[in-house]
């Protein structure tokens, strides 16, 4: 008995076939099934592209093999084919040529901000679908996005200035609170609060003065 089509009897079939049309390269579209939980090879979509989808003609689509690889694209610098990127500087108000003469880099810093803002969120509400799919059986946890989510996290909030509301010490405070252990503040660049498990007293380190001294709280 003859094995079935894995993409046709796929939930994911109508998706796949309109890739498939759109131009989506196998290798690309194998990874994209992989992640929404369909183990498929790229030979097995070339196959079911070739017998089961109506209209669709290989050497039509043969420009796809030259296309980058999705690995590659990330490394690479802005390119018309992959995004427009005229289109981008328009968006966040941004003339390259002009940014370049202001001396406080004011036009630079708003256009930093606007492009991280958006690339933020918009990772976020990729993540945000990944967890939802995650929790439906149709995609495994989403690792990569929460790594990718961090790092632009850090790059977000120091581009906005988000950092400097934010109390570091409230972390430190949870942990004491909750699991009893050595908690430290840090007051200024030179001197930090230590507070021992269970303890009233509250031990000051100058590190500029080299001095220790305990007082009560």
């Amino acid at each position: 008995m003859p094995r079935k089509c894995k993409a046709c009897t796929s939930k994911l079939r109508n998706e796949i076939d309109l890739k498939i049309m759109e131009g989506a390269s196998f290798t690309y579209l194998a990874k994209w099934c992989c992640d929404r939980g369909l183990q498929i090879t790229d030979t097995a979509l070339r196959k079911h592209a070739n017998n089961h989808i109506e209209g669709y003609d290989p050497k039509v689509f043969s420009e796809v093999k030259k296309a980058p690889k999705v690995d590659s694209i990330a490394n690479q610098l802005p390119d018309p084919t992959i995004v427009d990127f005229q289109a981008y500087l328009k968006k966040i108000d941004l003339d390259i040529k002009e940014a370049i003469k202001d001396e406080k880099c004011e036009k630079q810093i708003q256009s930093l901000r606007l492009s991280v803002a958006e690339n933020y969120f918009r990772l976020s509400a990729i993540l945000n679908q990944k967890l939802i799919d995650y929790s439906e059986g149709k995609t495994k946890f989403p690792m990569e996005q929460i790594k990718g989510l961090r790092l632009l996290f850090d790059i977000y909030t120091k581009a906005t200035g988000l950092d400097l509301n934010v109390d570091h010490n409230k972390a430190f405070e949870i942990i004491r609170r909750y699991y009893g252990i050595a908690t430290v503040f840090r007051e200024s660049e030179d001197v930090l609060f230590v507070q021992e498990e269970k303890s009233d007293e509250i031990i000051l380190i100058n590190t500029k003065e080299k001095t220790v001294t305990i007082e009560e709280k």
